[in-house]
């Protein structure tokens, strides 16, 4: 899939605006505040229903409107056609798949994949297990069909387990929900080490292109691995109730980042850690269509300014060579020269007012 065309209303400070993306690239220029990062933020909301940006949508809604609205035509190669359109604000969360309500914006996921690519990218490497775990879920949800609904079915036991634990309530209680756990367990570790497996060749190959070093990626399942997930929670029950919570499985996973044997946030600049991210990211990009043929939006918000005319060059190219649909940022488009080879759609915004450069 790809976006075709996007109408915008009251998003951050653009009332109204609508444009007709290019399926390859696509360059949005202006002065900082002019309101090119809403243009992505509204592509992100369309795809996933929320920012990026923040998790306050009301911060989102345009000062003195109620909520916002984005509507866009994704096409196929084939000319096959869907319209989405997502309304939110306070309180408020309305999405439709060609015309029919969604009941769950999950399902938007699924029509358009989206990677983002910010100023922070950093935080991937430098921030807790928990941005790890996301970054390798995005792949797993989208090749595994059965992994949400795996993911949902551990969560609730997981819940009602805590719950158990935290009431106090008797060893044989907290137990009847142990099957289910190591059941969805080994399912989710199992879907994720399969996705990694195939996603470790591609992502070497890109980081390579970026960066020297020797990567190693290793995923820790969220449990000590000379036990079995039943064992450990049978061993470590008293510890458990004593503080309230299950403290192993898949919800505590971790992915293991290294160059040359030292943690990639050690070993590497501010710099190199946005560009082993960036690698990463479109690694994701270029696997999920070798398995399933979907094409992926990249929100490019600004390039790392770390970057010297090198490595923007590499980076750039990188990005072209996934084939994904790429919406970059900037405040001169002299800045992205290198992408006229590209043939980009150009896109200048001005007080919120969005027109088209031809």
């Amino acid at each position: 899939m790809s976006l075709s065309w996007l109408s915008v209303r009251h998003v951050r400070n653009v009332a109204a605006a609508e444009l007709s993306p290019k399926a390859s690239w696509n360059v949005i220029f202006g002065r900082n505040g002019s309101g090119k990062t809403t243009l992505l933020e509204a592509i992100h909301v369309l795809g996933l229903a929320r920012s990026f940006r923040t998790h306050d949508i009301a911060a989102v809604v345009q000062k003195g409107e109620r909520a916002l609205q984005v509507v866009g035509k994704l096409s196929r190669a084939g000319g096959q056609q869907h319209t989405v359109g997502v309304e939110r604000g306070r309180g408020l969360t309305r999405a439709r798949l060609d015309g029919k309500d969604v009941g769950n914006v999950v399902e938007l996921a699924g029509e358009l994949p989206l990677q983002v690519i910010t100023p922070d990218i950093h935080n991937l490497l430098t921030g807790g297990p928990r941005n790890r775990r996301r970054y390798l879920d995005w792949g797993v949800f989208h090749v595994e069909p059965t992994f949400l609904g795996l993911w949902k079915g551990f969560h609730r036991a997981l819940q009602q387990r805590n719950a158990a634990l935290r009431g106090h309530q008797s060893e044989r209680l907290v137990r009847l929900w142990d099957e289910g756990l190591v059941e969805g367990a080994e399912s989710i570790h199992a879907q994720r080490r399969r996705y990694l497996a195939a996603l470790v060749p591609v992502l070497t190959r890109f980081v390579g292109r970026l960066l020297e070093g020797e990567l190693q990626v290793d995923l820790q399942p969220g449990w000590p691995r000379d036990r079995s997930y039943a064992e450990v929670l049978a061993q470590g029950l008293e510890d458990d109730r004593r503080i309230g919570r299950t403290r192993h499985g898949p919800q505590r996973a971790n992915l293991s980042i290294k160059v040359d044997g030292k943690s990639a946030e050690d070993a590497l600049s501010r710099g190199e850690q946005k560009l082993l991210v960036s690698a990463m990211q479109l690694a994701q990009v270029a696997q999920l269509d070798d398995e399933t043929r979907a094409r992926s939006a990249i929100l490019v918000d600004d390039l790392p300014a770390e970057l010297d005319a090198e490595r923007r060059s590499r980076l750039l190219g990188l990005l072209h060579d996934v084939g994904a649909q790429v919406f970059v940022t900037t405040i001169e488009p002299e800045a992205l020269d290198s992408t006229q080879a590209f043939r980009p759609a150009l896109f200048h915004v001005e007080h919120g007012q969005v027109r088209e450069v031809l």
